[in-house]
């Protein structure tokens, strides 16, 4: 009873320091003035609150400052051999080095506090450490310690009816269900959780369960919903000055746009929320939030941007831990290099990936025995809080029992109080029952959902091998026609350049002049298909690569086909080969312009390439709607039905001569398909053989 009167008294006096404290704060107080408040201070008790103020101050900005002033307090309090007070600080250092990342020596610290506070008996403290220690072991990944100590926390917190505590166990019970994804379960603990915070005016805990009931509609994909509450949790969190707490609402709301698809939305809250956890050195949240920006570059295909975003993100993991993060972001890493085919990066960020989830689920795995150990430590903590109402250091009924005890002068006033005592243990006992009823219910439902959860691991992982495997065909076959186009078709005109060099050199002296003038023009002819290959290949590349990016701008469709026509005309003229153009409609399109100049260069000289000497071609350009169409019709040698299906498979590599045997890679029917799609267009072919083709693309009309 003395201890806990000394703790009342002790946490009275602080009070009403630390108002006077706030009172001087509100009169434009400074660090340095609480400094000279503490040098004229003569009590020790009020010199603790002082240092408890100015770490305070500190707590955000300055760990080492922080840190220092509270020692001050700890060396003050050790002094006094104050055990309540070592206990109240000790948790103040371990909050300050959570705050601040130090995770393993947060967890030290308040294990220390929890060894002082037991000793002392002090309900009310330890289930404060539990749940703080609880946190702690969650931002470390480490969720079955975490359950553990709040379930601890849960069992206290009910017993001694301290409504602030139960509202974090129940908080912390719909996190456990929510990674269970019982949705429901989870959503009835956080609304409980919410109306006791309410109740007590707690805008901490309300922004909490206010963003955690939106992360909820968030998996069920009632987004509206979702948005709706992770801007009330903006509010109360702005209400509570907690700057924290709205990024964290900002990042949420990202990953909310990220999946309706809403991409450029999505990158306007994760840079906000970026903002603030670099500015503040909030590691973990900062990890998080370059993972999610790295996903969303990857979805966008900005491959570059997306190894950027994981490197920053794969050096916080490494160096504070996270390791269900760490997991994401190789799996991030891996993808992302199978894109770029880089083979061998991609298969060892996967065996990264690979490693650190069996690290994960060995500790899932070893949950089951945890919360077995769970069991029986809160009997003995029952068995002990049971003792502990008996002596009369707990129950605050036990100590006015005692008071009417000792003022009783009638047996019947005394028949009364053993049967209030009666009633309420039966209560109690009832009472409790439930909550083991619950909880064995709760460990039941968690060991199956464990299972099931682990069986659809499995088959996301074995089907994403599927996929990967299936990507892995897609991209050899792409490797395959690069080699072949390089080791075959740009080797022809070389060889060419070689033999008629080589006659010139040689026989020059008894070559005609027509002779020479015909073999220049042959080898002149070999460099300009050369040229047009090589730069073919050069841009795919570029594209298979993802570092070929798009850049639409606003520009002429007549222009595109007057300067295709001028770069193709000596051709044209070689052949004896008509090209007009019909229906200039003047019209402007939304498009990378050097990518369409490409399509249309490419299909124009594919039309000469196949059509007879002496033959048409014709271009024309027709506005539907909210698009442009182009298309060039020749009166060539035509496709047959069997290689119009093959023409756009870069798996088929279908190649054929042209009419004048011009050799060709396949090459460029394959670089218009790529670039159209990449500027929102499509591309058509129609054909007859021996009457001609036309190819018809789309492009989107400017607004």
């Amino acid at each position: 009873m003395l201890i806990k009167i000394s703790r009342y008294i002790f946490l009275l006096l602080i009070a009403l320091i630390i108002s006077g404290l706030q009172l001087f704060s509100q009169n434009n107080e400074t660090v340095i003035s609480l400094k000279r408040k503490a040098i004229r201070t003569t009590s020790d008790l009020e010199l603790i609150a002082i240092y408890i103020k100015i770490s305070e101050q500190y707590f955000n900005s300055s760990k080492d400052s922080a840190l220092f002033y509270i020692e001050m307090a700890q060396i003050l309090a050790d002094k006094s051999k104050n055990d309540l007070q070592k206990a109240i600080i000790l948790n103040f250092k371990g909050d300050l080095y959570r705050k601040h990342n130090n995770f393993e020596q947060s967890i030290k610290v308040d294990e220390t506090a929890l060894k002082i506070a037991q000793e002392i008996k002090d309900s009310i403290l330890i289930c404060d450490i539990y749940n703080d220690i609880g946190v702690t072991y969650r931002r470390l990944d480490y969720d079955s310690q975490a359950i553990k100590y709040h379930l601890w926390a849960y069992e206290i917190a009910k017993q001694i009816n301290d409504r602030p505590n139960i509202a974090k166990a129940l908080n912390n019970l719909g996190i456990i269900y929510f990674g269970l994804e019982r949705y429901d379960d989870a959503l009835k603990h956080y609304n409980e959780a919410l109306l006791i915070d309410i109740e007590t005016n707690n805008l901490l805990g309300q922004a909490i369960n206010y963003n955690s009931i939106a992360e909820i509609y968030q998996r069920k994909e009632e987004f509206e919903r979702a948005i709706e509450l992770y801007n009330i949790s903006i509010e109360v969190n702005i209400q509570n000055n907690s700057q924290l707490g709205v990024a964290i609402c900002n990042n949420d709301l990202g990953y909310t746009y990220f999946l309706m698809g809403e991409y450029k939305t999505a990158k306007k809250y994760y840079t906000l929320a970026y903002n603030y956890f670099k500015d503040k050195k909030k590691y973990r949240e900062l990890a998080y939030n370059q993972l999610q920006m790295g996903n969303l570059a990857h979805k966008t295909k900005n491959y570059a941007q997306a190894i950027k975003h994981y490197t920053e993100c794969e050096r916080l993991v490494t160096n504070y831990r996270f390791r269900s993060i760490e997991h994401n972001c190789y799996l991030g890493f891996s993808e992302t290099y199978e894109k770029l085919a880089y083979f061998s990066l991609s298969l060892q960020y996967s065996k990264k990936a690979l490693k650190v989830f069996k690290m994960i689920n060995k500790e899932e795995y070893s949950k089951i025995s945890a919360e077995l150990e769970v069991k029986y430590q809160i009997k003995s903590i029952k068995q002990e809080n049971k003792l502990l109402l008996e002596k009369g250091l707990i129950k605050e009924n036990i100590i006015v029992r005692q008071r009417i005890i000792v003022g009783l002068v009638s047996l019947i006033i005394a028949s009364l109080i053993v049967m209030i005592i009666l009633i309420y243990r039966s209560r109690k006992k009832i009472d409790n029952h439930k909550v083991l009823l619950e909880k064995k219910n709760f460990e039941i439902l968690s060991h199956n959902e464990e299972i099931i959860s682990q069986k659809e691991q499995i088959n996301v992982q074995n089907s994403k091998l599927s996929s990967q495997k299936d990507e892995l065909v897609a991209v050899n076959a792409s490797k395959d026609l690069f080699f072949s186009i390089i080791a075959h078709d740009l080797r022809n005109p070389f060889n060419a350049f070689l033999s008629l060099s080589e006659i010139i050199l040689e026989s020059y002296d008894t070559l005609e002049d027509e002779e020479i003038i015909e073999m220049v023009g042959l080898i002149n002819e070999s460099a300009e298909n050369a040229y047009r290959l090589l730069e073919n290949l050069l841009i795919w590349a570029k594209s298979q690569k993802g570092a070929l990016e798009t850049k639409p701008e606003t520009f002429t469709i007549d222009y595109i086909c007057e300067e295709a026509l001028e770069n193709v005309k000596m051709r044209a003229i070689n052949k004896n080969i008509d090209i007009d153009c019909y229906n200039k409609i003047n019209t402007t399109v939304f498009a990378d312009k050097n990518m369409i100049m490409t399509i249309v260069r490419n299909l124009l000289t594919n039309a000469i390439k196949f059509t007879p000497t002496g033959g048409k071609i014709k271009i024309t350009t027709k506005k539907i709607d909210n698009e442009v169409k182009v298309s060039i019709t020749d009166t060539g040698i035509g496709i047959n039905p069997e290689a119009i299906n093959l023409i756009f498979d870069i798996d088929k590599s279908y190649t054929r001569k042209g009419t004048n045997n011009e050799s060709g890679s396949g090459l460029g029917l394959i670089l218009c398909k790529d670039f159209i799609e990449k500027n929102n267009g499509t591309i058509s072919v129609k054909s007859e053989v021996n009457l001609g083709s036309t190819f018809t693309i789309t492009i989107p009309a400017a607004k």
